[in-house]
């Protein structure tokens, strides 16, 4: 009795210990990464998003998409059909707490990855004490140590721990863990409230991020891997009761199936579809081959990324590092295929011997099956979309610690200090690529620098010098840009806004007349032009340029703003109102547009109506010093009357 509470209390000394270690050293690598401020996304997602100003606004963010709580030029250009309440819940508690201080939704996300890591431990010692499938021929202590913290460093993490809206992958993953966690304990106590709280994580996950549906077939794989269908060889069965014990289990999965169906029936009731708009799908118009082709070598990069995360990076979208395939006859596409066949092979052959790895393997797979683009998404690839996989691919590093090297005591001692030094790296590489996320100048100069081809990253660093008024390297940048992809509209758009701000005026025109010539259907870049020559004076060419852009966007409000400025220098008041009137249609709380119809009206004669007009431009923008300066001058007039 002594012996056995001894053996007891060494167990949960140990784990206690371990808990502590992976606290630490989670603390340890992501401790700068409070220091970030929001890059990317985070700026409409938080800064932008009205749905999350208030927690009276829950039922409304319940009942909304991803991105409607932000202005509807950004809605324009993303897959804006995400629903992922759960999520944005989590930044509305985020700004009632911080505001928009970042360190605290950085600080949000480095707990959430804390307990994630800690939930994997826990799902270890559960898949390890009582599955004598899963723990054949593995060291049990060394792989609840060190598994966890391989995760909780690994550096392919850094974008959806470190990037604040990386909070829907972390955050779905925390509640597949806990469903996953919480079935197995069902399994094993056939407690009736841990299949409840089950279900409800799976819910929680789903309201999170999409690809929590996973959990479906991965407790399948539990299952299959842990042999729970199997028949009992202890006993004599007749066919009927194996029948029953296969119902007897799979009834289990009624409630994760019901809730996934309550769930997409949700979807359409509020949205009119599950999915994603179609056309705005990364592949959207691309053949199935060269999906297949081009997602071979992606899995197949996924996997380098995993093995040796570095470099990473934060755009894949360009084609410069996956290029797009469409058969086995490019060498990278045939040796993407030859991987995945190794890892498939790998995950048969390990099933019978080492299970584990097998079963992490499979994981690992399965998934990935949501960011594969057999269902499309709007994104080639990403890193954040490893998150949940690299906990299946971890598993596989259990290989390392195999029993049998007990009998090998250099191999053992050889395969320990190559997992330590595995984990000192990635901590490295992680610490490291936390400083990248600390601004977009640091994440875009870093990427620029792993992949100088890489025409997206250029335009976003000179994006970047813009708003810090670095314009000549600005310039650059673009220019680089639109040298690497000439069919890429917004550096032509970019590197005219950076001639213009200079006052370099005849280079913007040729950029811009470039841009008209090359894309005729871009409305924007008629917009620029048009502007360019109102800088001139040149007001019959702005004219005729806004009045194409319009007919190009008739809903474009700026260029009827614009363009009845430019009426108004040539005297064509009557035209002028009209179109000024246009522009407040589409932009009531524009205080520019109600300034201009003042100031048209003030030409017309018509002061009273003048006045009014400048009036509310300074109340919309009560700072407003020409409307100011305007309006009384309308009242000094209409005084001398």
């Amino acid at each position: 009795m002594g012996n056995s509470s001894f053996i007891r209390n060494s167990f949960v000394e140990r784990k206690i210990g371990i808990i502590v270690s992976i606290v630490l050293v989670s603390i340890l690598v992501y401790g700068n990464a409070i220091k970030c401020n929001f890059v990317l996304d985070d700026n409409y997602i938080i800064k932008e998003n009205s749905n999350i100003r208030s927690l009276r606004n829950i039922l409304l963010i319940f009942s909304s998409r991803y991105w409607d709580g932000v202005g509807s030029d950004v809605k324009k250009h993303r897959g804006f059909n995400a629903y992922r309440p759960v999520a944005i819940a989590s930044f509305a508690i985020d700004y009632w707490l911080w505001k928009l201080n970042p360190m605290g939704y950085h600080l949000h996300n480095v707990l959430i990855h804390i307990l994630n890591s800690l939930l994997f431990f826990f799902i270890l010692v559960l898949l390890l004490r009582n599955n004598q499938h899963l723990s054949r021929l593995v060291n049990q202590d060394l792989i609840i140590l060190f598994l966890p913290i391989i995760f909780a460093v690994h550096p392919i993490h850094t974008e959806a721990v470190t990037s604040v809206v990386g909070r829907a992958d972390i955050l779905a993953t925390f509640f597949v863990l806990a469903a996953y966690l919480t079935y197995i304990k069902f399994l094993e106590k056939k407690y009736f409230w841990f299949y409840v709280i089950s279900v409800v994580s799976f819910a929680l996950a789903l309201l999170s991020k999409e690809m929590a549906i996973t959990l479906i077939g991965m407790i399948f794989l539990h299952d299959i891997f842990s042999e729970n269908f199997a028949p009992d060889e202890t006993i004599k069965q007749s066919s009927g009761y194996r029948l029953r014990r296969l119902y007897s289990h799979l009834r289990y999965y009624l409630g994760y199936l019901a809730m996934a169906g309550l769930y997409m029936g949700v979807r359409i009731l509020l949205f009119g579809r599950i999915g994603f708009d179609p056309t705005r799908q990364f592949f959207f118009n691309k053949s199935v081959a060269v999906r297949f082709f081009t997602m071979l070598k992606v899995i197949a990069y996924y996997v380098k990324s995993l093995v040796i995360p570095y470099p990473l990076h934060v755009e894949y979208g360009d084609y410069s590092i996956i290029k797009l395939s469409n058969s086995l006859s490019q060498p990278d596409t045939f040796l993407s295929l030859c991987v995945l066949v190794l890892l498939l092979g790998l995950m048969i052959s390990l099933y019978k011997y080492m299970r584990l790895a097998s079963f992490g393997l499979a994981f690992f797979f399965l998934t990935l099956f949501p960011v594969s683009h057999i269902i499309p998404i709007g994104a080639l690839m990403g890193e954040r979309f490893l998150y949940l996989p690299s906990v299946g691919f971890v598993l596989l590093f259990s290989v390392f610690f195999s029993r049998y090297q007990k009998r090998f005591r250099i191999l053992s001692s050889f395969f320990l200090i190559l997992i330590v030094i595995i984990v000192g790296l990635f901590s490295l590489v992680t610490i490291r690529r936390n400083v990248d996320w600390r601004s977009e100048h640091n994440l875009w100069a870093s990427t620029v620098q792993t992949t100088p081809e890489n025409h997206i990253a250029h335009f976003n660093l000179g994006v970047v010098y813009s708003k810090e008024s670095r314009l000549s390297e600005a310039i650059l940048h673009y220019k680089k840009s639109i040298e690497l992809s000439p069919a890429f509209r917004e550096a032509y758009l970019g590197l005219s806004n950076a001639y213009m701000e200079l006052n370099l005026c005849d280079e913007t025109e040729s950029i811009l007349s470039e841009a008209t010539r090359i894309f005729p259907g871009e409305y924007r870049a008629f917009y620029n032009l048009a502007n360019t020559y109102l800088y001139k004076k040149d007001l019959k060419l702005a004219v005729s340029a806004y009045r194409k852009s319009l007919e190009i966007n008739p809903q474009y409000a700026d260029a009827y703003g614009n363009l009845a400025i430019a009426l108004l220098w040539a005297k064509d008041f009557a035209d002028a109102k009209i179109a000024c009137n246009k522009a407040i249609e589409l932009e009531s709380g524009n205080a520019l547009f109600h300034n201009t119809l003042g100031a048209i009206n003030f030409a017309l004669g018509n002061v009273e109506e003048s006045i009014t007009a400048f009036e509310k431009a300074l109340a919309i923008q009560p700072g407003y010093e020409e409307a100011q300066k305007n309006l009384e001058e309308a009242k000094q007039r209409l005084l001398r009357r």
